[in-house]
């Protein structure tokens, strides 16, 4: 029989015969970090169920137990999953444990909630509901189903949300146009873009781990094969030429890609089944075995999710001082967090248009090998902060005039400490006379110390931006008027007036 002819009467027997609600999307996170297990959903046992299983197909476990699970999703730490679950007979956002406990309803609607998708901190969860206007759009909400936010309007039948590693951007796909093209857009659903503008369907979005490709399914070349593309949508690359392979998911590594394949090799048993590819495309295999005679609703897995490893990973948090510019890390420059293990990785920067490189600072259980190379490497043993400061090149003035920046110094509590500099303040040029001035563009340190030690002791430091600075000295480059404020508090170690 021809393959095509048997797909179309499979399709209609689950069209007529099953009662699968569960839009079939592909709603992914694609986290970072060892490969663990993967969940997706299947009806091999007759009802909608959610499954997990180690990557080589063994151990298969039912996590769901319910009227009708699916589209299951990991956090990015691999502990918790977001599921849509049918407990009240209207699709809901549900979690649970990564071994199926502590089912957790998360909304409340009368309208379609699901497609849930963690952001890469695990703060946030985007999903597809249903508006007023019989449209579904994408929303946004905390992880404990508070605040709930629509972010698109009129994107018609949006679906397959995948949210980028660095938390940045959200990808899916609609049929605003008349067909199924994928869009990207930011995380409070400005600047959308469409990606794909052709008169064929794509669809299935979801990011690589490091940011730097996307895979997605297209009918393009006539049937259903995965491809990928980067971010803007450019260096196409086809990796399945096998007629139906739907719902690709990357491994944390990157290095692998799971997706959905229809099997008809049993016929007249059939099924869709979970496979395993190298992220180029080449090492293809089987890791389920799901049929059924072709008139029957089941024989279906879908949409595999891989569960991200972060045990003895770290939050690393990378921060710019005075400007717009970008950490490379590891080749990533996209990233405000990543998660890491313990190693040494090589970092640049990208700086911002009229700004200079100053030094590299670092807070927690990391350090910078150079701190004053722009190019460098950064030993990570833990959590922590990589913050690059950089600073406006400074401008040649006439006649050999220097600018001067009063700073004002500024002691919380008031009184009980002091602030000294080096160099130390000068005064200002007229009318200016109180010595209070640094030299713009200039390098300072400042040091705070308590006037008794054995009632304060310093805290850290507080700028115009907000941020409390815990080095002491905080070394800083003087750019414009501003202040200072050293913030001390009551010793531990002080002894109770009798």
């Amino acid at each position: 029989m021809d393959p095509k002819k048997l797909l179309i009467a499979y399709l209609i027997a689950i069209l007529f015969f099953s009662t699968l609600s569960l839009m079939p999307g592909q709603t992914s996170g694609a986290f970072p970090g060892e490969n663990g297990k993967i969940v997706f959903y299947s009806n091999r046992d007759g009802s909608w169920q959610i499954y997990s299983m180690k990557a080589d197909g063994s151990d298969v476990n039912q996590l769901t137990f319910g009227i009708k699970d699916g589209e299951p999703c990991w956090s990015h730490d691999g502990k918790k999953i977001v599921f849509t679950g049918w407990d009240d007979l209207d699709p809901e956002i549900y979690v649970m444990n990564a071994d199926g406990t502590e089912r957790l309803q998360l909304t409340f609607n009368t309208e379609f909630d699901g497609e849930p998708c963690w952001s890469p901190d695990g703060k946030k969860i985007v999903f597809i509901s249903v508006n007023p206007n019989r449209d579904r759009e994408v929303f946004l909400m905390n992880s404990d189903g508070t605040g709930v936010t629509q972010l698109t309007f009129g994107m018609r039948d949006a679906e397959d949300l995948a949210w980028s590693p660095d938390g940045e951007k959200i990808v899916f796909n609609s049929n605003k146009d008349g067909d199924q093209e994928i869009y990207i857009m930011d995380v409070d659903g400005s600047n959308i873009k469409k990606l794909t503008d052709n008169r064929d369907d794509d669809w299935n979005p979801t990011w690589s781990p490091d940011g730097k490709r996307i895979a997605f399914t297209s009918d393009r070349r006539g049937y259903n094969e995965i491809f990928t593309f980067n971010p803007e949508g450019s260096e196409l690359t086809q990796l399945t030429f096998r007629e139906e392979d739907v719902c690709p998911s990357w491994s944390p590594d990157g290095k692998k890609i799971a997706f959905i394949r229809f099997d008809p090799s049993k016929y007249p048993l059939v099924g869709w089944q979970v496979f395993i590819m190298n992220a180029d495309g080449k090492n293809q295999f089987k890791i389920t075995d799901t049929v059924a005679c072709i008139f029957q609703p089941r024989g279906i897995d879908w949409r595999p999710n891989w569960q991200p490893i972060i045990e003895g990973w770290h939050v690393i948090t990378l921060e710019s001082v005075s400007g717009e510019g970008k950490i490379i890390f590891d080749g990533n420059k996209h990233a405000k967090f990543l998660y890491k293990p313990s190693g040494i990785y090589d970092i640049e920067l990208e700086l911002t248009s009229g700004y200079r490189f100053v030094r590299w600072e670092t807070f927690g259980n990391i350090t910078v090998i150079d701190p004053n190379s722009e190019t460098t490497k950064c030993i990570v043993r833990g959590d922590g902060s990589l913050r690059m400061v950089q600073t406006k090149t400074q401008k040649k003035f006439p006649f050999g005039l220097i600018p001067w920046k009063k700073v004002d110094l500024i002691v919380y509590p008031e009184g009980v400490g002091t602030i000294s500099s080096m160099p130390e303040p000068t005064f200002g040029i007229p009318p200016n006379f109180w010595a209070s001035h640094y030299k713009q563009g200039e390098e300072v340190r400042f040091w705070a110390k308590p006037s008794n030690e054995s009632d304060w002791e310093f805290v850290g430091w507080e700028g115009p931006e907000g941020i409390v600075y815990m080095s002491n000295p905080f070394i800083t480059t003087i750019e414009d008027q501003r202040y200072i404020k050293a913030i001390f508090k009551r010793s531990e170690n002080e002894k109770p007036v009798d």
